[in-house]
C-alpha cells in the first residue's frame, strides 16, 4: 500500500511540473502567428519558439517535429544540437538533412559547430564512440575537441586531456593534456566523485612533466581563468560546480575551496618534484 501511496505522489507531482512547464510556453493564438510569420520570413529563433511551444505546451509531437526541423534548417544552433541528439539517441526523421541518420547527424553538427563550442564537443563525442563509422575516428574526434576548446566549451576538457595524454587520435601531448585538466580540475569540486577522477588523471599527467613544464602551464591556466571569471562575472560558462542553480553563498565556498586545494597543490607539487629534480630522481 505505501508503495502504491509513493507512486501516486510521484505521479501527481510529475503532472503538477508538467502542467507548469505547459503554462511557461504557452502561446496565445495571436503570438503564435505573429511567430509563425516570422519563421516563414527566416527567423530561426521564432521558428524554435513555436517548436518548445508544440513540444512543451500543446504537446503536438508532429508539429514540434515540423518547427524543430525548420529552425535547425535556419541555423538556430541549440535546435541543430538538439535535433542531431534526437536522431541519434531517439531514431527521429533524419531525411531533411541526410539520406541516413549518421549523415543527418554529421551534417547538423558540423553546421552548428563552426561557432559553437557545445556542438564541437558533441561531435567529437559521436566520433569517438564510432557513430559515423571507425576510420579516423580516434584521430576526428580529437580534432573536434581542440575546435570545441578553442570555442571555450569546458565540456570536452577532460575528454581531451585523456586523449592527448594517452596519445589517442594522435601523439601524445604531455603539455597540453596538463593544460586541460588542470582547467577542468579548477572547475571541479576536488571532493566530488567527478573531481576525484579528474585529479586521478592530474596527477598521472604530472608525473610525465618537469617542474618548469608545470609551472609554464599553470600560468597559461591562471590567465584563462582570470580573463573567464572577469568576462562572466565569476564564473567560468559552462558554470562549474552545477552550474548557475547553486545559491551564491554556497558558490563562493565551493569556489574557495577549489582555489585552496589549488593552491595547496601547486606548493607541494612544487616542494616534492623540486626535491626530485635535486636528487636527479626526476626524468
Amino acid at each position: 500500500m505505501k508503495i502504491y501511496a509513493i507512486a501516486l505522489m510521484l505521479f501527481i507531482a510529475a503532472q503538477s511540473a508538467w502542467a507548469h512547464c505547459g503554462k511557461a510556453y504557452h502561446l496565445a493564438d495571436q503570438e503564435q502567428n505573429n511567430l509563425v510569420a516570422k519563421a516563414d520570413a527566416g527567423d530561426a529563433d521564432a521558428a524554435y519558439r513555436m517548436y518548445t511551444y508544440h513540444s512543451m505546451s500543446s504537446r503536438d509531437e508532429k508539429l514540434a517535429t515540423k518547427w524543430l526541423d525548420r529552425a535547425a534548417e535556419l541555423g538556430h544552433l541549440e535546435a541543430q544540437r538538439w535535433l542531431a541528439y534526437m536522431i541519434a539517441e531517439n531514431g527521429s526523421p533524419h531525411q531533411t538533412f541526410g539520406k541516413t541518420p549518421q549523415e543527418a547527424v554529421l551534417k547538423l553538427l558540423t553546421d552548428a559547430s563552426k561557432t559553437d563550442g557545445h556542438a564541437a564537443s558533441d561531435l567529437g563525442k559521436r566520433y569517438q564512440e564510432g557513430y559515423f563509422g571507425h576510420a579516423d575516428k580516434d584521430a576526428k574526434a580529437r580534432a573536434a575537441y581542440i575546435h570545441a576548446a578553442a570555442l571555450h566549451c569546458a565540456w570536452s576538457w577532460d575528454t581531451l586531456a585523456a586523449m592527448l595524454h594517452n596519445g589517442e587520435g594522435g601523439a601524445a601531448d604531455q603539455i597540453e593534456a596538463y593544460y586541460y585538466i588542470c582547467l577542468d580540475t579548477q572547475c571541479t569540486h576536488p571532493e566530488s566523485v567527478g573531481g576525484q577522477e579528474l585529479w586521478e588523471l592530474r596527477r598521472k599527467i604530472e608525473a610525465k612533466l618537469s617542474l618548469e613544464q608545470a609551472k609554464e602551464v599553470w600560468r597559461r591556466v591562471d590567465a584563462y581563468i582570470a580573463k573567464e571569471r572577469k568576462r562572466s562575472e565569476g564564473r567560468i560558462y559552462p558554470p562549474p560546480l552545477l552550474g548557475t542553480g547553486i545559491p551564491e553563498k554556497q558558490w563562493n565556498e565551493w569556489l574557495k575551496t577549489t582555489d585552496e586545494f589549488e593552491a595547496q597543490h601547486r606548493k607541494q607539487l612544487q616542494k616534492t618534484m623540486g626535491e626530485q629534480d635535486a636528487s636527479g630522481n626526476r626524468r
